[in-house]
């Protein structure tokens, strides 16, 4: 019926047809259209050659056969019925492949058998006046490479079109045989053949008009084929390679690169890690096909399963090579936005708002269309695809203190100021500055917005670049004079370390600009000039290293993976998970330093150095794999938008529904409430802290307490502020973690106290039986010190048992143990001073100050360490802090290392080496670590049985109050097997005490004697705590017996109640800390170098020393002169008494000098005590004047001029002190005589 109903139809196929016989054929022959020209015979078993021979006697038109699947009955008889019959037959296909779609899945393999042999070709072979342009013959083992020769000798001539798949008789000799008798081929189909790369690339050298080509399943082949083929034939618009399990991305980017009029690519299955970047330029290609490459990196194959345009927008993201950061810096307000904007399109364009955190935009100079930049001159191929990754970095106050983490070396920056701007050069300077922080060797331009006039800016620009200049040598020469210093220090490796890292700062800074770049980005004006500008700066590969560098493999494949993982909202990873993941990206242990330095260059990852918990395993490294995401997170907590505006928006943007999705949800007052918090007191709830992060995906739980706990490292979010109400409404149901009423001090919204106010939590000088010690760091500006606003929240969050005493703007004041802690900021300094009461020996209240102050110490020099360009000086006051006097660490370091002998006395100015007071130890080069091996000295071990878990958490919380730092079971959590072993091990080994809580389960339990015994093997003192002692003294305990050998036992049996409500005997408890203290401390007294002294004491015997030094010369060498001046001095002035030199005239002026040195001294130390004293400023004047003739005159060596103002000195002190005497007598104060002025007792 159908036949009839379409007997005009040219084309007939019968697919499937199982019951298709000679029968049925006879009964709609006559329906067939006789001038049929296709006929395709697709799967049908009965199809013989009786009916081969009918339909092709009936349909004599044919020009197209196909006979596929499985025609078992079919035989080269019945074939040849159609090549006799059917003279304009010019495409004859003859496969015995099966295919997807065949439905028939009842017969077995020996039923679905078709064969044919060599005597298919005879037919063929009988015509002379065949032109065949197709031909397919596929899946016959019978057919022999003689026969299969000598047939396309025969009609190879015309054909286009050949397929030979799944052919035996197919090797490298007949491919051969087929470039010679084919030379008109345009696709060729040899798959699954067994060839070689020799064949194909003799085939491909001639075959050049090839434009298809299937090589599928020749599991033979390599790149080299491939490459030989698609530069040979470069026409080619379809290329399969399936299953063709040699080939690698080799293959696949010289397609591309060498085939421009390439379609489609089928490369399934094949071992190819990562889609080549010309993609993104071959604009003809439009399909490829990666299915089952599971070793695809970039981009991952669910990606490349999607369809080229997926791959083509992961690989624009992904493409590292020209990829580089520019970054916009300035004041809010300054047009940061607006030129950005602006830059790319030359568009005239003003920003509706002021960036909060930061706006990433992309610009691509050498490929934006009509906005290309012509340089006008040649361009390297690779550099023309320059993206340029730009960042708009917001300008509020609040912000500068974090906007230096987040930037990166080799990057261009642009430093923007408003021209109207009263504070223009002051603004520019401190950008400069801000940016040397974190990126000193990174060249920048200045560039000044609203320029929107024609005005001459010449003087301007001047003025901008003299401020810049002179800041700049400030810096270089604060820095070479401590060079110069360190350098006269002998080669200590320490100050070695100090020197270089100094020397490469100074010698690496980036060149300073020129010129300034004034721009209207309202009229367009300047724009084009700074676009060149750029440009030629970008393309400069002495400035941009990395952009002339190739990138490895590798680090695509490693970009790809963290490309991933911010697709799946991660922004933070732990050092160990980034490790795991750029080794399954290939990159290799000694890699690992140059990928992760390369991916910072790009701006791509961010890595943060963060003080372990652990300070034996040294600074810990944070790898932040969405650095724009993490600082609009942060930029978001600074809220400084009225509530009132804030929450509606927040309404509006739909949040409420996002963070509450289902449940009760929180009213515009409790909100307003929260957000207010922040605006107006600097305090934010940690439930409102996710709310306020400016991103636009949820974070999940995990992540979020990452980030948080990152922001308390960072001293971000600082900890002990007061709590909040219990507002149930701000409890979300994804973020169960999150405290609704714990709030954190965000110390960069500047909104606590601007002073200390209660002065009894730090006296001005420390109490009677207190000693103090410390170190101060002096930065180079009042810039780059801003970042201890976090440095000094950073350290209050280190110790979490630590009391908060007093926070506000510039300090704190913690306590820790019996040791009181002042972090605090004035001007470019910062002071970390330590005070304990002496109770049991100062050695003991020394060792733990400086075990104490060393936590921050540390500290500070580990987050320094994401600050390249800062660089502080540490200074230490000689006597603790009751003298101005300040010595460079360095120099103190040098010294201690070098005199063996006095070591003891810098147990008061720098933390000890070694325990043990009469032990010397070389203090490293690297300070860090010197640093956090002292830190980890109150690291205490304790061994407890699971049953007293409780117990131990309130023993623990009694000793870290007292100062102590505890591990144990309780912070393996999650670790299991092997890995929870070796931590347990690692822990004891790296504690300073090992504590054993005893109980009968402790003493029954095996792995108790396993802890026991690793403590020993390392010499850990043991402390054994008697909780429950009531098998403690039975017989055959060999745990007790070893632990009552080898330790201490100390009762803590007289507590009463179990599990959380027990509550121990705060005797037993003291007695216990007590004993810890003098084992980790030590006992005894280590005496200062000298005592404290008032400013007259000092005076007068600094006058008696250099009275005893003019008969008393040092005639030592001037090596070691200098050298004794360099040490610290221990007493007041201790020279070697030598026998009288022989009295000259240059000992004479040596005498002269150094007596006139010693009065000018004195004279000045007593006018400024007068003018310090004084109500009146007359007499405080003339007396600074007088003092500074004396100085003058000691200076010229004029010794009676010296006199004469030294007199002239006196008589003004005199007579001051003799009227403030007489006044007190009249006012009716109590007479008493009148004292002598120091000057005079001196004279």
């Amino acid at each position: 019926e159908s036949l009839q109903e379409n007997q005009d139809a040219t084309e007939l196929i019968f697919k499937n047809c199982q019951a298709l016989s000679l029968d049925n054929v006879e009964s709609f022959l006559e329906d067939i259209n006789s001038d049929l020209d296709a006929l395709t015979i697709h799967n049908c078993q009965l199809f013989d050659d009786e009916c081969a021979a009918k339909i092709s006697e009936h349909c004599t038109k044919l020009s197209r056969i196909s006979f596929t699947g499985c025609c078992k009955v079919l035989t080269s008889v019945g074939i040849s019925s159609f090549i006799k019959n059917c003279p304009n037959l010019k495409c004859v296909t003859i496969m015995s492949t099966e295919s997807d779609d065949d439905n028939d899945s009842n017969n077995n393999d020996d039923e679905r058998s078709w064969t044919l042999g060599d005597d298919l070709f005879a037919s063929f072979l009988q015509r002379t006046d065949l032109i065949l342009e197709q031909f397919a013959l596929s899946g016959f083992e019978n057919v022999t490479t003689n026969a299969l020769k000598h047939f396309l000798e025969h009609v190879g001539s015309n054909i286009k079109v050949l397929d030979l798949s799944e052919l035996q008789a197919i090797t490298d000799e007949v491919i051969e045989k087929v470039v010679d008798t084919c030379p008109s081929l345009e696709d060729v189909c040899l798959s699954h053949c067994k060839l070689t790369d020799q064949g194909i690339n003799r085939f491909c050298a001639k075959c050049r008009a090839l434009q298809s080509v299937n090589f599928s399943g020749c599991q033979d082949i390599t790149d080299d084929s491939v490459i030989a083929l698609s530069t040979n034939c470069s026409s080619l618009r379809k290329v399969q390679l399936s299953w063709c399990v040699k080939l690698t991305e080799k293959s696949l980017d010289a397609l591309v690169t060498n085939c421009q009029d390439l379609t489609f690519v089928d490369m399934s299955q094949c071992t190819i890690r990562h889609l080549p970047f010309e993609i993104l330029e071959h604009f003809s290609l439009q399909e490829i096909k990666v299915e089952g490459c599971k070793g695809l990196r970039c981009p991952p194959l669910d990606i490349a399963n999607k369809g080229l345009e997926s791959c083509r927008q992961f690989l624009k993201k992904c493409n590292l090579q020209s990829l580089c950061r520019m970054t916009f810096l300035g004041n809010q307000g300054s047009g940061k936005t607006s030129l950005m904007l602006s830059l790319p399109t030359m568009s005239q364009s003003v920003a509706d708002t002021s960036t909060e955190g930061v706006h990433v935009g992309t610009w691509r100079p050498f490929k934006s269309g009509k906005e290309s930049i012509d340089l006008g001159t040649d361009i390297q191929k690779k550099m023309l695809s320059l993206t340029v990754d730009m960042w708009d970095c917001g300008g509020r106050t609040c912000l500068q203190g974090v906007h230096p983490l987040f930037l990166c070396e080799q990057a261009l920056y642009a430093i923007v100021f408003d021209i109207h701007d009263p504070f223009k050069l002051e603004s520019v300077v401190s950008w400069m500055l801000l940016m040397r922080s974190k990126a000193p060797t990174s060249p920048f331009i200045v560039v000044g917005t609203h320029a929107d006039d024609a005005d001459d800016r010449q003087e301007l620009s001047k003025q901008v670049i003299q401020a810049v200049k002179k800041a700049d040598s400030q810096c270089r020469q604060e820095y070479q004079a401590e060079i110069d210093t360190l350098r006269d220090l002998g080669q200590e490796k320490c100050v070695e370390s100090r020197v270089n890292r100094l020397q490469n700062l100074v010698e690496n800074w980036s060149k300073l600009p020129e010129n300034v770049y004034f721009v209207s980005t309202l009229k367009g004006k300047g724009m084009l000039e700074l676009q060149h500008a750029i440009s030629e700066t970008l393309l400069d590969g002495q400035l941009f290293p990395h952009l002339a560098e190739e990138i490895s493999n590798s680090i695509v494949y490693l970009y790809s993976s963290i490309l991933q993982l911010r697709e799946n909202n991660s922004v933070l990873l732990s050092w160990d998970h980034y490790l795991q993941v750029a080794s399954d990206a290939g990159v290799t242990d000694a890699d690992i330093e140059q990928t992760t330095a390369v991916l910072e260059y790009k701006g791509c990852i961010l890595v943060l150095n963060i003080p372990s918990s652990q300070h034996t395993q040294g600074p810990s490294k944070i790898v932040c794999v969405n650095p724009s995401a993490l600082l609009n997170c942060m930029a978001g907590v600074l809220c400084e938008t009225d509530p009132r505006e804030y929450v509606p928006q927040f309404v509006k943007a739909g949040k409420v529904e996002k963070f509450w999705p289902t449940g009760a949800r929180p009213n515009e007052w409790t909100l307003r409430a929260a957000i207010d918090d922040i605006v107006t007191k600097g305090l934010v709830r940690e439930s409102v802290v996710p709310l306020c992060f400016q991103i636009p995906s949820l974070l999940d739980e995990e992540e979020l307490q990452n980030i948080i706990s990152l922001l308390r490292s960072l001293g971000f979010l600082v900890e002990g502020a007061p709590k909040g109400n219990y507002d149930v409404e701000l409890v979300m149901s994804q973020y169960k973690s999150c405290s609704v009423f714990k709030r954190y001090y965000v110390p960069l919204m500047t909104k606590l106290p601007e002073e200390l106010k209660d002065t009894t939590v730090w006296p001005s000088s420390p109490p009677d039986g207190t000693i103090q010690v410390g170190w101060r760091y002096k930065f180079r500006d009042l810039v780059t010190v801003d970042c201890t606003k976090m440095l000094i929240g950073a350290c209050a969050n280190l110790k979490p048992s630590c009391e908060v005493c007093a926070y506000w703007n510039s300090g704190v004041i913690l306590k820790v143990g019996p040791v009181t802690v002042r972090m605090s900021r004035n001007n470019s300094t910062l002071d970390v001073i330590g005070r304990c009461k002496v109770t049991n020996g100062s050695k003991q209240a020394l060792n733990m100050m400086w075990f104490v102050l060393a936590k921050f110490f540390y500290g500070i020099e580990t987050l320094l360490m994401n600050f390249k360009g800062v660089c502080p000086m540490v200074l230490v006051p000689i006597i603790g802090c009751n003298r101005p006097k300040h010595k460079p660490l360095y120099e103190l370091v040098s010294d201690y290392n070098s005199q063996l002998s006095h070591h003891t006395n810098y147990r008061w100015f720098i933390p000890p080496a070694a325990l043990d007071a009469e032990e010397h130890a070389e203090i490293p080069s690297d300070t860090v670590s010197w640093l956090a091996n002292i830190a980890c000295k109150s690291l205490l071990y304790i061994s407890y049985h699971a049953d007293q878990q409780h117990e131990v958490k309130l023993l623990k919380q009694s000793l870290d109050l007292a100062g102590f730092d505890c591990v144990g079971d309780w912070i393996l959590a999650g670790k299991t097997g092997q890995e929870l072993n070796e931590k347990r091990r690692n822990l004891i080994a790296g504690s300073s005490l090992f504590l054993a809580f005893i109980t009968p389960q402790y003493l029954g339990w095996c792995r108790a004697s396993q802890e026991v015994n690793k403590a020993l093997s390392h010499t850990k003192p043991l402390v054994s705590v008697l909780f429950d002692k009531s098998t403690w003294d039975s017989e055959g305990n060999e745990l007790g017996a070893l632990l009552k050998n080898r330790g201490v036992c100390l009762d803590l049996s007289a507590g009463s109640g179990s599990a959380l409500s027990h509550q121990y005997n705060q005797g037993q408890v003291n007695e216990l800390i007590s004993h810890c203290y003098g084992v980790l401390y030590g006992t005894g007294d280590i005496h200062p170098p000298e005592p404290p002294r008032t400013p007259e004491h000092e005076t007068q015997v600094l006058n008696n020393a250099n009275l005893e030094s003019s008969t008393t010369v040092d005639i030592r060498t001037d090596t070691a002169a200098t050298k004794a001046k360099k040490s610290v001095e221990f007493s007041d002035l201790q020279t070697t008494k030598t026998e009288k030199a022989t009295k000259d005239c240059e000992l004479d002026d040596q005498i002269r000098r150094m007596a006139a040195s010693a009065v000018a001294a004195a004279i000045a130390g007593a006018t400024a005590k007068q003018i310090a004293n004084s109500k009146h400023s007359t007499p405080a004047i003339k007396a600074a004047s007088a003092a500074a003739e004396v100085a003058q005159a000691v200076v010229d060596g004029k010794s009676d001029a010296a006199a004469q103002a030294v007199t002239k000195v006196a008589k003004i002190v005199e007579d001051e002190t003799s009227r403030v005497n007489t006044t007190s007598t009249q006012n009716g104060s109590a007479t008493r005589p009148a004292p002598k002025s120091t000057t005079c007792v001196l004279l």
